[in-house]
């Protein structure tokens, strides 16, 4: 498991004395949002409005963590070619903390589940409990500041127009994109690098004007032709 890749003495460390081994953007924008996250349960729980802080717990879990970053993170995580060992190890400490926190974040609502998970996962001995006091998610000092968080949104919603896209056209998520034209925003090399991985994409251009009249522009290409006959899709 990616976990296994973590080092003990990391492992035995919170999220705010690593936080420097958190590299890159994406996962420093996830932490973000999970400390955003605790606040808001942390106020409804005080105030006994647990259906909120469950709901807005859920979607963070389907939505922003499963559907988006484990799939834009993916590749990263991987690093089969072993060309990322930096991002790879800021990936695993991200999912490690991450997945910590929201169990920590579900355990009054689903106790069982919840602390036999932590068990597998996190508990260094049988004594040691999700429910044991203290035990409450303290990451506020974990926030980064050194990010734009606009920048890994812009990524979510092109990443979005790539899903919807290959959706209309039939395609697979995985279908190889040759090419994808991008306009209005610029983003930094390491984002672009997850665009790249998460899209299937060959090539990636960010202009400040696009010929297409159009705020994405892509190719798409049957896998061994991308460069022969390239289908062109644009999203206004």
């Amino acid at each position: 498991t990616h976990f296994g890749k973590i080092p003990e003495i990391d492992k035995a460390l919170s999220l705010c004395e690593l936080k420097h081994k958190i590299t890159r953007d994406f996962d420093k924008y996830l932490i973000n949002k999970l400390i955003d996250l605790v606040d808001f349960a942390d106020e409804e729980l005080t105030n006994y409005e647990y259906a909120t802080a469950i709901d807005k717990t859920e979607k963070f879990f389907w939505s922003l963590f499963c559907d988006n970053y484990l799939e834009i993170t993916k590749t990263r995580a991987y690093n089969e070619k072993g060309e990322d060992d930096e991002g790879a190890l800021s990936t695993h400490l991200t999912l490690y903390h991450t997945l910590k926190t929201l169990l920590k974040l579900f355990a009054p609502v689903i106790p069982h589940i919840t602390e036999e998970l932590f068990h597998i996962l996190y508990a260094k001995n049988n004594s040691e409990s999700i429910h044991m006091r203290g035990s409450w998610p303290n990451v506020k000092e974990a926030k980064f500041t050194d990010i734009d968080e606009t920048e890994s949104e812009d990524l979510l919603e092109i990443l979005e127009l790539v899903r919807k896209v290959k959706a209309q056209d039939n395609l697979s998520i995985k279908v190889p994109i040759s090419y994808i034209e991008i306009v209005g925003t610029k983003l930094p090399d390491n984002l672009t690098s997850d665009l790249k991985n998460v899209t299937a994409a060959k090539e990636i251009a960010m202009l400040a004007k696009t010929p297409h009249n159009a705020i994405f522009f892509a190719k798409f290409s049957p896998p061994g032709e991308l460069a022969e006959s390239p289908k062109p899709t644009a999203v206004a």
